[in-house]
């Protein structure tokens, strides 16, 4: 986070930091790889089971959009969105991890904050918002 130059750095709040991050996983764990594989794995049950207890939303767009209340944590709901698209998995993961310029119009600025290994990288990108709030900035582990 010392690398980013952010509203919450500039406030000084200071984000939770990974290893506080990851100690919360269910196997006990302290590592990001663990982390990551915690919630592919949860992913993965979700779709074994066929997303169960999601509710579905209507939408005026071609895509799917559900949520559902997450179980243990603030009475937030968890959302997600699928859509079908004609393109090989491997093309639409490029675009979505590496081209995000081609896509996202409100996307103002990004950069790659640190490389941790050959597949995970802390990702930082700021977002243009509606007037008159300020643009957003994110920083993600990816």
């Amino acid at each position: 986070m010392s690398k980013c130059r952010n509203s919450y750095m500039e406030q000084d709040l200071r984000p939770v930091c990974l290893d506080e991050l990851v100690n919360g996983n269910s196997e006990g764990l302290c590592d990001y790889q663990a982390f990551l594989q915690e919630g592919i794995d949860s992913l993965l049950k979700e779709a074994k089971d066929k997303f169960k207890g999601w509710v579905s939303c209507s939408t005026s767009e071609q895509a799917d959009l559900a949520y559902k209340k997450v179980p243990d944590g603030p009475p937030l709901r968890l959302w997600k969105s699928t859509i079908e698209i004609a393109a090989q998995p491997e093309d639409v993961f490029q675009r979505l991890l590496r081209e995000q310029h081609l896509w996202d119009e409100d996307l103002l600025d990004s950069k790659v904050v640190e490389t941790l290994d050959e597949h995970t990288d802390i990702y930082q990108y700021v977002q243009n918002n509606m007037a008159p709030h300020p643009a957003r900035d994110f920083v993600v582990l990816r």
